[in-house]
């Protein structure tokens, strides 16, 4: 599940990238709420911030629910933007 979760988290935030930014993964903590069985959906939804001159560090969350809709983990991959 932990590469599940880290995958959804990535491609929702390099989708979202404009073009004239770049990412750099910083971090990455995942927590489990319980023992995941059967069908699984990973979701993460990024809104990019405003990047200028400075970088910024921002944070993605991406969090794995059963078929009950219930959480069965959380990760959250901390990026630092930058242009170029």
């Amino acid at each position: 599940t932990a590469s599940e979760t880290v995958i959804s988290s990535t491609s929702a935030m390099l989708t979202a990238l404009p073009l004239n930014v770049r990412g750099i993964v910083t971090g990455l903590r995942i927590s489990y709420g319980k023992k995941a069985r059967g069908r699984l959906v990973a979701e993460s939804r990024v809104v990019v911030p405003t990047v200028g001159a400075d970088p910024v560090d921002f944070d993605v969350t991406a969090t794995i629910r059963d078929a009950a809709g219930d959480e069965a983990a959380t990760a959250t991959v901390s990026w630092r933007l930058g242009t170029f």
